[in-house]
């Protein structure tokens, strides 16, 4: 059976921060500041508010960013998703201020001296490295004495010429707010890229791992490889991306986090939309959408949700009347306007016999065809993390308090999450991508680590476990008041905890690279495979042989004709990033759909990714 809901302006799809975000932004824009040629002012013809209609696939807001309490430690949350970001990220940490959530902003150190490099069963201090032969890698003689990082500026600078030099002067004059000279750089910096060539190819032609064996020896790759914690280095991701990470990332300053959860970014995003009578669905999962007339452009637009029944419905069919037979619901949307805030996985589970997924010609150009090379241009990265709970931080005795330790065994990195003198401690045991993951994912199948029966016997709203899920939204949308939300947010328990073989290798790897024969087993353990459906992915990459600054302003409006919009991380300058995901939303409002620049987003230092600016 297919029940139709009420008629709507925008419908937005995936409440990710990139859909929060956009719905937010679009019901709560003031129509008389939208641009002389916006195709919103006819939607707003007789009032002043566009009606817009969230929906989710999932019984929470947040996609990819995903937080979670922790017992005893009411100000530390731990992520299992996205976790922290750079100040100079402004359209993240100005969006924070604006929602009122800086004061939860705290330093998210990392590499710290007294941290450990454990590889090729080599215990060494952060501290250490750099003093000859203190890394057991047979390195050629300009290669030695660098960090991995160094190692990783190197290669920049054969691939681009001046690049360090260039790169410096950019982070000096971001640190000193001269805007303009950030902005000339900026654009000296993506030009030389644009020319770049090592032999007779571009840095979009190579991945970053043949770039990197390129201009390194053997050894030093390993050492790149190992030491960092993560494994991008060896994937078909293009250099340019990679490039980029390091010639956008600040010298100074570091990381941040928020102690409260990332994830409390899209939740006030969906509370201030909510408030200003925006429409959030959850647990709506996109079937399919059509255009009501096929023979006229544009909207309006039918669009067919499976209502699921809970979060862990296991019920995938795509076929609206085998969903009927076997008893499920499914409601109909008609929208005037589509927001897709979705990944290129979540984009192929819809049924793609429709207009938009096989365009018909236009002008000579095979649409079809661009806009399947477009989803292709997209590398996968898969992602793994697995939280654990101590009773005592057995780590403190190493040295090591705060920050990332790495290694080559398979759990890679940890970081040294908070620890408490009340009996609970918390470290990210692995922080895991690409070729690791799939060590990790042959271990969820089997008996799930139990739960702490003690205090599960004393009435523990954590349920015996030591993180708990927060669903204010679910409170929100079930009518209580700001202040109950504020003060009881919901607590249920997280859907994949950790089997008993999972723990025990994270444990007996965890001990080893601190160098410690004895410590005490955890008492709770949960992970997050972002590999699964719907996210596909933990987050994305250009692949090699993609220049995508045609791309990312493509795939924000495919059809022209059409107004059907896709925003998020997966196709943006920032991929892995809170920044991709919001550059896309933001660059879309504006250059689409014509809204005005944010007056909270500074556009000193903002560069919102490769432009068409339609309607500016």
């Amino acid at each position: 059976m297919t029940d139709t809901i009420q008629e709507v302006d925008v419908a937005v799809v995936g409440a990710g921060v990139a859909g929060c975000y956009t719905a937010w932004r679009l019901r709560t824009l003031v129509k008389q500041q939208l641009a002389a040629k916006s195709p919103l002012l006819p939607l707003l013809k007789n009032k002043d508010r566009l009606d817009v209609a969230l929906f989710e696939y999932s019984d929470r807001v947040g996609g990819r960013l995903w937080s979670a309490a922790v017992k005893d430690m009411p100000d530390q949350f731990v992520e299992f998703g996205g976790m922290r970001f750079y100040k100079e990220m402004h359209i993240v940490w100005n969006l924070i201020e604006k929602l009122g959530l800086d004061r939860y902003a705290i330093p998210f150190p990392v590499g710290m001296p007294e941290n450990f490099v454990y590889v090729r069963a080599q215990h060494v201090r952060r501290s250490e490295v750099t003093q000859p032969n203190a890394l057991p890698y047979r390195l050629h003689y300009l290669e030695q004495g660098k960090t991995t990082g160094a190692l990783a500026d190197y290669v920049c600078d054969v691939a681009i010429q001046g690049f360090i030099k260039l790169r410096n002067a950019y982070a000096a004059a971001f640190e000193a707010g001269d805007w303009d000279k950030v902005e000339l750089l900026r654009k000296d910096y993506e030009a030389r890229k644009q020319t770049s060539k090592l032999g007779n190819r571009t840095v979009y032609e190579m991945s970053w791992w043949e770039l990197q064996t390129k201009v390194l020896s053997s050894e030093a790759f390993k050492l790149v490889l190992q030491t960092s914690g993560y494994d991008v280095a060896n994937t078909n991701g293009n250099a340019a991306h990679s490039i980029d990470e390091i010639f956008y990332s600040p010298t100074k300053g570091g990381f941040w986090r928020l102690s409260h959860g990332f994830e409390d970014v899209p939740d006030k995003l969906q509370q201030e939309f909510q408030d200003q009578g925006g429409l959030t669905f959850l647990l709506h999962r996109l079937l399919r959408f059509d255009k009501v007339d096929p023979h006229t452009e544009g909207g309006p637009y039918d669009l067919v949700f499976h209502q699921r029944r809970s979060a862990k419905d296991p019920v995938y069919d795509s076929d609206e009347a085998a969903l009927a037979r076997s008893g499920e619901k499914c409601s109909k949307v008609r929208a005037k306007m589509i927001v897709l805030a979705m990944p290129v996985r979540a984009l192929s589970l819809l049924d793609q016999d429709n207009f938009f997924f096989r365009p018909p010609p236009r002008l000579r150009v095979d649409r079809r065809a661009k806009f399947q090379t477009a989803m292709n241009a997209v590398l996968r990265v898969d992602a793994f993390k697995l939280f654990v709970a101590y009773r005592h931080p057995w780590w403190e005795q190493t040295g090591v308090s705060k920050g990332q330790s790495v290694t080559d065994l398979p759990v890679r990195q940890c970081y040294y999450w908070a620890a408490t003198d009340r009996g609970n401690s918390i470290l990210m045991a692995t922080y895991n991508n690409g070729v690791a993951v799939p060590y990790w994912q042959a271990l969820q199948s089997g008996p799930p680590f139990p739960p702490d029966d003690s205090a599960l016997a004393a009435g523990d709203p954590f349920h015996g476990r030591a993180f708990a899920q927060v669903n204010r939204v679910g409170l929100r949308l079930a009518g209580n008041p700001a202040s109950a939300v504020a003060s009881a947010a919901m607590l249920t328990q997280l859907p994949r905890t950790a089997t008993q073989a999972m723990v025990e290798q994270a444990h007996a790897q965890l001990t080893e690279m601190h160098d410690v024969k004895h410590a005490p087993m955890p008492y709770d353990a949960h992970f997050q495979d972002w590999s699964v459906d719907p996210f596909g992915a933990g987050w994305h990459q250009w692949k090699s042989g993609t220049n995508e600054d045609g791309t990312i302003p493509y795939m924000q409006q495919p059809m022209e004709e059409e107004p059907v919009f896709i925003v998020g991380e997966c196709w943006s300058n920032a991929q892995g990033w809170v920044q991709g995901a919001l550059n896309t939303s933001e660059a879309m409002l504006q250059d689409m759909l014509g809204l005005p620049w944010p007056d909270w987003l500074s556009k000193g230092g903002t560069w919102l990714g490769p432009r068409t600016r339609l309607l500016s």
